[in-house]
């Protein structure tokens, strides 16, 4: 069972549905395992993880997923893999996710768009139900797009 540590901060950061990228470096050590590593509002905003086809702790799988809180999970098909990995989650300018896995892209998909972050808050580390064991560092939130360039630059720095 995940050790339900975490971080809560009252803030969103101004951020949006659109326009905004989440990177994140993560460690773990087993190939099947769940939880949140970042969520950014709670019952509206979006997130990223690892599990099965959620990252519910019901789920293990240690696929890279993300969610888009009450509206659809999207998994990547990825498995995001044991030791640090860097991973970024990115919403462009119509709110279609695109995730970055070790400075390289894993994936565009189209659907059901988020919604704007509630204000309640960005958790780090998981929440009810969605706690990882993992380790979690060099967290950053940026109100733009981020390009594959700069993504692999981030990435080429290697975790704190």
């Amino acid at each position: 069972a995940a050790n339900q540590q975490y971080i809560r901060v009252p803030s969103t950061f101004g951020v949006t549905d659109r326009d905004v990228s989440v990177a994140l470096w993560v460690y773990t050590n087993s190939s099947s395992t769940s939880g949140q590593f970042i969520k950014v509002g709670d019952s509206a905003g979006f997130a990223i993880g690892v599990g099965g086809s959620m990252f519910d702790n019901s789920t293990p799988g240690g696929k890279i997923i993300a969610l888009f809180e009450g509206v659809r999970w999207i998994d990547t098909g990825v498995t995001l893999g044991t030791g640090w990995h860097h991973l970024v989650l990115v919403l462009n300018n119509t709110g279609v996710p695109l995730v970055y896995r070790d400075g390289v892209l894993v994936g565009t998909f189209a659907g059901a768009n988020t919604q704007i972050p509630n204000a309640n808050g960005t958790a780090i580390g998981g929440r009810d139900g969605r706690w990882t064991n993992s380790a979690i560092d060099d967290v950053r939130i940026y109100g733009r797009v981020l390009t594959a360039s700069e993504i692999f630059q981030i990435y080429g720095m290697g975790p704190k």
